[in-house]
């Protein structure tokens, strides 16, 4: 049985030329200016419809150089989009590009602060990049709309020595008038790109449009779009805008009427594919896509692919709505509830913003707010909460995305509160066991430990996937061992049992074996297991957990009495935080080597370390680094003889302490010293404090 002809047959033929590519011209005169700029950074900066992302494929297309291209999207506002995004096209040309950035931030979310860290680390991955090759960020006006994505790229313009060129509908910025005065920039603006009159007749051919050129001021969209059209005498008096929808009118009106609405569904998408319109648009998407091939309206993008002017998309949305508010929301809808089916979340974001489609925006919270959680996209969380607040959307998935942000901002007390309010509305037990992880992770961010060991045993109940069971178990025995109960041990076998065969997995049950033994006073047994694991390292994807068991490997080794070794570890550690620039890894590693330098009496050395170590505690408002400073640069002290300055030291008093065991290390410290010089009453009354409750 033949199929029924769909109206598609032969749309993929490599020769097929749809009538909008066939009015493209070339434009040596605007290709030379850029062949002949020497700046690094080019921008194409105009309206839409001024050819900028033409010229750029022109450009690219002539040049006997590779180009990698880059086209943003309204997700870009988010870093980790925007960093996978450019990985992405970057590595068509240099096959690991952007590595450790897309291992760095597939690890943990990228908070505001770690953005030029994370700039750093991309730059440095492309620092073999091929001389003479481009990156092309398309579409940047996409980019402009988030304070931190625009600090991400200007880090990395600045950063990195890959030659960029930039098309956009607003300056980025970053780009300063100074810049492009000085040449280090070249600008290519609305005045440059526009056609001149020898351009536009080559576009028109013979057509006889008389006053054109002059009413559409040299726009190509709109001398482009009436090269397609019939010819007729040209409206007079009328603003480009209102000329181009002239235009964009004709073509319309030679589209079947029973091929208009899917026409306007395929103007929603982002992406135009032949192999999802089907499933998105119905099954009258092929034909609507041949018929905008025919009349210019649809141009072929790469193969299979698509693509709509994104003038000519506002001319067809503008078209539906003026179909009245009921047809527009259940188009939408009906469009945007395939989307989110079909995982293409941020598309369908963009519809219920620019629609003000609240049942659109709840559908796609409680389908994507989890898996965007787990993938630290904090900036796209940021959008989408601040949306649902503006709709006054009340639901589970907005506050538990709430919450989220709270943790990210370090506001642990809102975001344990927005867990609890969305496990308590919960719409099954794998979400409430999701809220419940949430809950009890504020909760240790706030040293609340037996508030978080309540919230991590009911989610374990609850958990129905194995990523929630497992990282319900881990928040159970972190809990569990910070408060120092026997219950630890058990949960230490779970997790053993619970081997995911992972690397990573096998790494961080090392450093929980580690916190046992140490808290038992096994030290030896803790060094036997921590050596076991030691070789998985070189294995391991994830720089947290990699820094630290290294971190805590160091420590036993320096516990242990095997400074030199420790020093190593510390090295490694230390080596590894630069490459995906972690910071807050120097201060534990700094605490270690002033123990391994106070074992080989390299007295000075370690009081260096420890002056180093006070900067960074200090800053950041570290108790558990303050204290730990402290108690190491007492026993420094006490090395060198000099007992009343080590009771100096030990004998300040913490705002607050954030564990038993590091309050009691403390106090032990300090009632050594006071034995030290004689004062046994009040060793022994630290002693007996050392018993009692943690203040």
């Amino acid at each position: 049985m033949r199929r029924p002809r769909s109206g598609m047959e032969g749309l993929e033929r490599t020769d097929f030329v749809a009538p909008a590519r066939r009015h493209i011209i070339k434009r040596p005169r605007l290709t030379r200016l850029l062949d002949e700029t020497s700046a690094r950074i080019i921008m194409l900066v105009a309206p839409a419809g001024y050819g900028k992302t033409t010229l750029a494929r022109e450009w690219s297309g002539e040049a006997t150089c590779r180009v990698a291209w880059y086209a943003a999207t309204d997700a870009a506002t988010d870093v980790i989009v925007l960093t996978r995004g450019l990985a992405a096209a970057c590595q068509a040309v240099q096959r690991r590009a952007g590595e450790r950035a897309l291992t760095r931030v597939s690890a943990a979310p990228i908070s505001d602060d770690d953005v030029v860290a994370l700039a750093e680390v991309f730059a440095e991955d492309l620092r073999h990049w091929p001389d003479g090759t481009w990156l092309v960020i398309d579409d940047y006006q996409n980019i402009v709309g988030s304070a931190t994505a625009e600090r991400f790229t200007a880090a990395f313009v600045e950063l990195s020595r890959v030659r960029i060129l930039i098309a956009s509908r607003e300056r980025p910025s970053w780009a300063t008038a100074r810049q492009i005065l000085y040449g280090e920039i070249e600008e290519l603006g609305r005045a440059s790109l526009a056609f001149s009159q020898i351009e536009a007749n080559e576009v028109l051919k013979d057509k006889k449009l008389p006053g054109l050129f002059a009413l559409a001021d040299g726009w190509p969209a709109v001398i482009g779009l009436a090269a397609l059209t019939h010819e007729r005498a040209t409206p007079i008096d009328v603003l480009s805008k209102t000329l181009y929808d002239f235009f964009a009118q004709e073509l319309l009106e030679a589209v079947a009427d029973d091929l208009r609405i899917p026409l306007y569904k395929l103007a929603l998408l982002e992406r135009i594919s032949l192999t999802t319109s089907t499933e998105l648009v119905g099954p009258l998407a092929e034909r609507a896509i041949a018929a905008g091939l025919t009349v210019g309206a649809i141009a072929p993008a790469t193969r299979g692919d698509y693509e709509l002017h994104p003038l000519l998309r506002e001319f067809l949305i503008n078209k539906l709505q003026e179909g009245g508010a009921g047809r527009t929301e259940a188009v939408v809808c009906d469009v945007g509830l395939k989307l989110i089916s079909a995982g293409r979340w941020d598309n369908a974001f963009s519809l219920a913003e620019r629609f003000d489609s609240a049942p659109l925006l709840r559908a796609l919270l409680d389908a994507a707010v989890p898996a965007l959680i787990d993938q630290g996209r904090v900036g796209t969380l940021q959008r989408w909460v601040g949306l649902a607040r503006r709709f006054q959307l009340e639901s589970p998935a907005v506050d538990l995305a709430d919450a989220k942000l709270a943790l990210s901002e370090g506001d642990y007390e809102r975001a344990r509160l927005l867990s609890l309010a969305a496990c308590s509305a919960a719409p099954s037990s794998t979400f409430k066991a999701q809220a419940l992880i949430s809950a009890g992770s504020s909760s240790i961010f706030a040293d609340d430990y037996r508030e978080s060991l309540q919230s991590f045993t009911a989610a374990r109940d609850l958990a129905t996937s194995e990523r929630d069971l497992r990282d319900a178990l881990w928040g159970q025995f972190i809990s569990a061992n910070l408060l120092e109960l026997p219950q630890a041990d058990d949960l230490l076998a779970a997790l053993r049992a619970f081997d995911d065969k992972t690397a990573e997995h096998k790494l961080r049950v090392a450093n929980a074996a580690y916190s046992c033994g140490v808290r038992g006073g096994c030290v030896a047994d803790a060094l036997g297991a921590l050596r076991a694991a030691y070789p998985l390292c070189v294995h391991a994807q994830d720089p947290f957990v990699k820094t630290s068991f290294l971190n805590m490997y160091a420590r036993c080794l320096a516990l242990s009495g095997l400074f030199v070794e420790a020093l190593e570890a510390t090295h490694e550690e230390i080596d590894e935080a630069a490459r995906y620039k972690l910071p807050f890894v120097e201060p534990s590693a700094l605490a270690t080597q002033a123990i391994a330098n106070q074992g080989l009496r390299m007295f000075a050395e370690a009081h260096r370390l420890l002056r180093r170590l006070d900067e960074l505690v200090e800053r950041g408002g570290d108790v558990h680094g303050q204290l730990d400073a402290r108690a190491i640069r007492a026993r420094v002290l006490l090395a060198q003889g000099r007992a009343r300055a080590a009771v100096a030291v030990s004998a300040a008093r913490p705002r607050r302490t954030p564990s038993a065991s590091m309050w009691g290390e403390y106090l032990a410290t300090h009632a050594l010293a006071l034995a030290c010089v004689d004062d046994m009453p009040d060793a022994l009354r630290t002693r007996i404090e050392m018993k009692g409750p943690v203040p």
